[in-house]
C-alpha cells in the first residue's frame, strides 16, 4: 500500500510541477494554440521553366481500378482530363471532359498530354448514355496508347463521347 501511495503522490507532484500542456504545444488551426509564422517558407526550386506547379491530370485510375464518371465535369488540367491506366476501366455518362492542355515533354520542344480520355496498358472505357461531351482539349478526344487498351459505347463513339473539336483528333483507339 505504501508502494501505491508514494507512486501517487509522485504522479501528481509532477503534474503540479509541470506547465499545463497547453502553455507548450504550438499548432496550426487553433487545436493547440498559436504557431510563429516563417516569413517566405516554403522556398521551392521547382518548377522548372516552362513547367506549371501542381501540372497532373483531372481523374486517374490506377492498378485495376474500376471507375464510373457520371454527370462530372473534367476540364481546364494541366495533361489529362481522364486517365485509365494498368488494366482499369471505366464507365462514362452524361460527363463534360473540355480544355485540358498539354504540359512541356522530358525533352526541349516537346509537349505531352491534353487528351481527354487516356487508357494505358490494357485499359478499357465503356462510353454509355445519356451522352458525354469531349471536347477542346489540346490532345486527343479519346487515345489508347497500346493495342490492349479499347473503348466501346452503346452508339457510335462520336456521338456518345460528344467527340469535337480535339487539337489532336477525335477517337485514337479500336474497339474489340
Amino acid at each position: 500500500m505504501r508502494t501505491f501511495a508514494l507512486a501517487v503522490a509522485a504522479v501528481l507532484a509532477v503534474g503540479l510541477l509541470t506547465k499545463p500542456a497547453l502553455l507548450q504545444q504550438k499548432g496550426g488551426e487553433e487545436e493547440t494554440g498559436p504557431y510563429d509564422v516563417v516569413e517566405s517558407w516554403p522556398q521551392w526550386s521547382f518548377p522548372r521553366a516552362g513547367y506549371v506547379q501542381g501540372s497532373q491530370g483531372g481523374v486517374f485510375a490506377f492498378n485495376g481500378s474500376s471507375v464510373t464518371i457520371r454527370d462530372a465535369v473534367i476540364s481546364n488540367n494541366a495533361s489529362f482530363g481522364v486517365s485509365v491506366s494498368l488494366k482499369s476501366s471505366a464507365q462514362i455518362a452524361s460527363s463534360t471532359i473540355q480544355n485540358n492542355t498539354t504540359i512541356p515533354g522530358p525533352l526541349p520542344g516537346t509537349l505531352i498530354g491534353g487528351d481527354g480520355i487516356r487508357l494505358v496498358f490494357g485499359s478499357g472505357l465503356f462510353a454509355v448514355t445519356p451522352n458525354s461531351s469531349v471536347t477542346g482539349n489540346a490532345g486527343f478526344g479519346v487515345i489508347c496508347t497500346d493495342g490492349e487498351s479499347s473503348v466501346i459505347g452503346t452508339g457510335p463513339l462520336a456521338v456518345v463521347l460528344g467527340i469535337s473539336g480535339n487539337t489532336g483528333g477525335g477517337v485514337a483507339c479500336t474497339g474489340f
